[in-house]
């Protein structure tokens, strides 16, 4: 078990891009509160506060392996997927060129921060089937004890017992942050992509739920992702006008709407 993992829900090189200038600290505001900048948290909003204490992740991404013992593996393997975009996603806050390989990074990069929101797991818990001893799996266990394999039986059933516990659920719930989604990803990349660079003086804003589209599917909406205070991903419809991958600057009106969007979708 490392000694300090990250607690972060937003990994930190993601919020660097949103910090003041001494790269430590940035502004932190709360649905719901009147506005009274300050720097006390339960007084002030918005609040000044330092990068470890921002956007942190209530069960630290903590889960039990079968004999019980806590862990933290899954934020380590998160975190092993999400450096992959560490030089990308530089690049692009400097506003340099990328190539079709750094999209299809930024894109797995943008799914994988969906995946790992506490709020995800919120909604996938009320649809993972209850497990049962007539579940598909149970009467597999029962073909294969037919068949005198009673041990490979005992094992599928010791599963079922497993993910009809709430550790096992979590593991279920664990897994499938990390798992790829190609279909999704493949929808991305058809997507005309535009990074929008804020005006002089003006910059972007994002949330806990910084990647946004419409809740009816990426099907029928466009994505965007702020990367930065400076610049923000748009993966519009299919076709459109511009280049792929091209950078274009956005006057006040435009990004008082693009932030308005990403204001619109945040949790807290």
């Amino acid at each position: 078990m490392p000694a300090n993992p990250s607690l972060h829900e937003l990994p930190r090189l993601y919020l660097r891009g949103f910090c003041t200038q001494d790269a430590s600290r940035l502004w932190v505001f709360r649905l719901g509160m009147p506005f009274q900048p300050g720097t006390k948290p339960h007084l002030h909003n918005p609040v000044l506060r330092g990068l470890r204490q921002v956007a942190l992740r209530p069960d630290r991404y903590l889960a039990r392996d079968r004999t019980g013992a806590l862990h933290y593996s899954y934020e380590l393997r998160l975190q092993q997927q999400e450096h992959l975009a560490d030089e990308v996603l530089a690049r692009v806050r400097r506003c340099e060129p990328i190539d079709d390989d750094g999209k299809v990074t930024l894109a797995r990069y943008a799914l994988l921060t969906l995946r790992r929101l506490s709020s995800r797991d919120q909604a996938l818990r009320r649809t993972i089937p209850p497990v049962s001893q007539f579940s598909p799996e149970a009467d597999f266990a029962r073909a294969l004890a037919s068949q005198g394999r009673f041990g490979d039986a005992h094992e599928i059933l010791k599963t079922i017992q497993w993910h009809s516990t709430q550790a096992g659920q979590v593991e279920l719930l664990r897994e499938s942050m990390l798992q790829p989604q190609p279909r999704v990803e493949a929808l991305l990349l058809r997507r005309r992509w535009q990074f929008l660079v804020a005006s002089r003086g003006g910059f972007f804003v994002s949330c806990d739920r910084p990647v946004v589209f419409d809740p009816r599917g990426l099907r029928y909406s466009s994505l965007l992702f702020p990367l930065s205070s400076r610049v923000m991903v748009e993966a519009g419809a299919q076709g459109g006008e511009g280049r792929d991958l091209s950078y274009r600057e956005v006057g006040p009106d435009e990004l008082q709407r693009l932030n308005f969007l990403v204001l619109f979708h945040a949790r807290q």
